[in-house]
């Protein structure tokens, strides 16, 4: 039942399964069977234990034909050297691992980072799923984020993006072209929300709540005020 619901937890959010060091994302592409998924770089069967987050490679298990489409190999293999080289540039220091995959003609990337920090109280993630297809890059990215020092604040999300035209005479170029479009969208993405925050205290905040009380009279600070008042009262 466990490993069930830590199972669906991990396709639902594509959680990071740790290889030997080497972090794959868990999604329905590289999926196999209920135990056994796919790592789309070194081309290899990895076992997984869903409820630890783990996983070794099946080096005795070949892949079954499949699981890639031989047909777009070679722009797949460009895409996913364009997207590894992305995401160690700009996933430093986080856990993340990238995926691309391809059937039917079909070339889906996916993106997975998770920073988590118990001692300071906060945790944070980046899932983004991009579609080449027909010529055409769509993608949606996921951000979350969670501070729960003596409360609980979150920010949950996500902006699609696209139809992106791709157009390249060889495989090579297909893939620098959709490194490039993808870094330029996450990339806005993370400014705006930047910028967010940066605004938020003259703008979000400001609007939420009165500048004066209802009273239209500051808050009187004196300490020694507020005891003498209490003592009146209690007479």
């Amino acid at each position: 039942m466990l490993t069930g619901i830590a199972k669906a937890y991990s396709s639902r959010h594509l959680a990071l399964v740790d290889v030997g060091g080497t972090y794959i994302p868990i999604c329905k592409e590289a999926e196999i069977d209920a135990t056994k998924y796919v790592d789309s770089s070194s081309k290899k069967m990895v076992k997984v234990d869903h409820a630890s987050w783990t996983g070794t490679y099946a080096e005795d298990k070949p892949l079954p034909p499949t699981v890639f489409d031989s047909s777009v190999e070679g722009k797949r293999q460009a895409v996913m050297d364009a997207v590894l080289d992305y995401v160690g540039k700009h996933f430093d220091g986080a856990r993340s691992g990238a995926g691309v995959f391809s059937k039917g003609g079909k070339i889906t990337v996916v993106i997975s980072a998770e920073k988590v920090n118990l001692k300071n109280f906060w945790s944070g993630s980046w899932v983004s799923t991009w579609v080449l297809e027909g010529g055409n890059l769509t993608g949606t990215s996921k951000v979350r984020a969670h501070y729960f020092e003596e409360g609980n604040v979150q920010l949950q999300t996500s902006k699609t993006y696209g139809p992106i035209p791709i157009s390249s005479s060889d495989d090579a170029g297909v893939g620098k072209a959709v490194g490039e479009e993808i870094s330029k969208a996450e990339q806005e993405l993370h400014m705006s929300l930047g910028a967010m925050y940066v605004n938020m205290s003259e703008e979000t905040l400001k609007s939420m709540r009165r500048v004066m009380p209802v009273t239209r009279s500051k808050m009187e600070w004196n300490l020694a005020a507020h005891k003498m008042v209490k003592q009146l009262h209690t007479k």
